[in-house]
């Protein structure tokens, strides 16, 4: 069953990681556009639309034609929740960083925007670069 479940992770939660990264940046890029910081639970409702999503996608027309449901090789009640789990499992880590990514950008623009000093606005960009990097090399070890 493992085996099953990790192939299922492969073959449907990593093209649900790509639609979850481009639906994440929607309310994100709106949000950050008017100076308010995205929510985490953006993140969540994102990884929760897609697998239900991925699940109509891979039921199709079977899915609102209960009598098809345990008719044919597999029935729909086992798969559709495998599906929808595989599909928000593999969607809730890239919308869980893209939501980290754009509060993140937010708030460097805000430490930018709120010095009136030029030179004090350079040296807090660099810092804000510096620490970013620090922190990836610390997600890197």
């Amino acid at each position: 069953m493992l085996e099953f479940f990790l192939g299922m992770l492969l073959t449907i939660g990593l093209p649900s990681a790509g639609v979850s990264t481009y639906l994440a940046t929607l309310p994100c890029r709106f949000l950050v556009s008017r100076r308010r910081l995205p929510g985490w639970h953006i993140a969540v409702v994102i990884a929760v639309l897609v697998g239900a999503l991925a699940v109509l996608v891979l039921g199709g027309a079977d899915l609102f034609h209960p009598s098809k449901w345990d008719s044919g090789k597999f029935s729909l009640r086992e798969a559709a929740p495998l599906w929808f789990a595989a599909a928000s499992i593999g969607a809730l880590v890239p919308a869980w960083y893209v939501v980290a990514h754009y509060r993140d950008k937010l708030n460097t623009r805000i430490l930018i925007s709120n010095n009136p000093d030029p030179l004090d606005a350079a040296i807090t960009l660099v810092f804000a670069i510096v620490d970013h990097r620090r922190r990836a090399s610390d997600l890197e070890r």
